[in-house]
């Protein structure tokens, strides 16, 4: 165990006897510790259910991961990775998945278009992230932890029919903001009047944003 007793050290055979035993397990567990960077990814692609993945020497993430079964999924880099984008579509086969654990992950842009959304509240570590879409999901709630989005440039929102909450201050906290779009979106806009009280955010917020150059 390490000195400050957060982790532990399993021994390689101990290790290999585990994943071995959790791959032939109902639920099928996947741990990938150093993805290579020539990874065949049809490999990955089958019926587990939990897979995690260290990709700290790959280039490039596939255009999809097509595992229809997947519903927790571990994302781990490390700040030297050479790749820094999810493509648009890398989530389009995870039709089931619940759990989306990034860690280490520095990438300027996510997108998350029409995605089932649970809890979003690990989208406050993307402290580099410059762009967010989430086109079309079912997102109901934006998380009070996108205060720590300073570096967010773009916002798209667009078609997220879901949304009907914007907590206060939000909106106001991402002071590098230039594009919002809010299309066939979020319209429980708070008056004036209340706009103190801990509800939605309200119009008067977008003043704040002094960068904000495109609104739709």
């Amino acid at each position: 165990m390490d000195g400050d007793h957060k982790s532990f050290r399993m021994h390689d055979l101990v290790c290999d006897v585990a994943r071995i035993i959790a791959s032939n397990d109902p639920h099928r567990f996947k741990v990938v510790e150093d993805v290579p960077s020539n990874q065949d990814w049809t490999e990955i692609e089958d019926e587990s259910k939990f897979i995690s993945l260290y990709c700290k020497a790959v280039h490039e993430l596939p255009p999809r991961l097509v595992c229809l079964k997947l519903q927790f999924f571990i994302l781990q880099s490390n700040s030297g990775a050479s790749w820094n984008t999810i493509p648009n579509t890398f989530f389009e086969g995870m039709n089931q998945l619940k759990v989306l654990a990034l860690s280490g992950v520095h990438f300027p842009t996510l997108c998350l278009d029409r995605c089932k959304l649970g809890d979003m509240a690990m989208i406050g570590e993307l402290k580099k992230l410059q762009v967010l879409s989430m086109v079309g999901s079912d997102i109901q709630q934006l998380p009070r932890e996108m205060m720590q989005l300073t570096n967010l440039r773009l916002l798209d929102l667009n078609y997220c029919e879901e949304l009907k909450v914007i907590p206060r201050d939000i909106l106001s906290s991402l002071s590098r903001l230039e594009c919002l779009f809010m299309k066939s979106c979020f319209s429980e806009w708070a008056t004036e009047e209340v706009c103190d009280g801990d509800i939605n955010a309200c119009l008067s917020e977008l003043n704040k944003l002094h960068r904000l150059r495109t609104i739709e």
